[in-house]
């Protein structure tokens, strides 16, 4: 079964991409449509179907988690997928620029609605991460919202459990880790673009590291990231 579904998988990343560079306009639209309807159905955890007894927070298995995490391949692969021309500023054919005016707002709706939402519970934190680091692949041609993004990114480093225990949850350490290589992927992706924002990036690094709150994996992420 784990091989057909990581077949399954690849193959259905190989889908997405391709429709993303075939045609970049019902892929930005369907990508579009998606993000606007789990948003408006699920942004604070509707319907808070699996609940932690103890904590409040949904378990892994609510609707709500399920639905965002269905939209995280097909975000990133589409958006990798798409063709330079159709989201870069260089100039083309009147039916490649007819394209790229469509486009481009589209994914910009879909970038600053994936930036401006926050989630409360952690497994929606978590889904958040995911949707963010897809983004990398948008943010080199258009950088805008790329800072505000990492900015969560490095929030989400130290995140903690609401209310606080001695001891991190195994829910909050996975969060952390998840940020960490997300960071990690978008540095890579990116870095010529973080550059002007070394000096804030630099502060808020020294800020975590100082606290004594990160565990020395998320360490070596922020240093890498760096």
């Amino acid at each position: 079964y784990n091989e057909w579904l990581g077949n399954l998988r690849s193959k259905t990343s190989l889908l997405f991409r391709s429709i993303g560079y075939t045609e970049p306009k019902i892929a930005a639209s369907a990508i579009h449509s998606k993000i606007c309807t789990l948003l408006n159905a699920h942004c604070n955890g509707e319907p808070r179907d699996r609940v932690n007894p103890e904590t409040n927070e949904l378990t892994v298995q609510a609707t709500a988690c399920l639905q965002f995490e269905g939209a995280t391949q097909p975000l990133d692969n589409i958006l990798h997928g798409l063709p330079q021309w159709s989201i870069d500023d260089g100039n083309y054919d009147e039916k490649r620029n007819r394209i790229r005016s469509i486009v481009r707002p589209l994914l910009s709706e879909v970038a600053n609605m994936i930036v401006s939402w926050n989630p409360n519970d952690i497994w929606l934190k978590f889904r958040r991460t995911l949707l963010l680091e897809a983004l990398k692949h948008y943010w080199k041609y258009e950088p805008s919202t790329l800072p505000t993004g990492v900015d969560s990114l490095l929030l989400y480093l130290s995140a903690t459990d609401n209310p606080l225990k001695e001891r991190l949850s195994e829910d909050i350490i996975g969060l952390r880790k998840k940020c960490g290589v997300s960071l990690v992927a978008v540095s890579k992706v990116v870095p010529d673009l973080l550059v002007p924002w070394l000096s804030q990036l630099s502060g808020r690094a020294k800020t975590l590291l100082t606290s004594g709150g990160l565990s020395p994996v998320n360490e070596m992420h922020l240093y890498e990231f760096l």
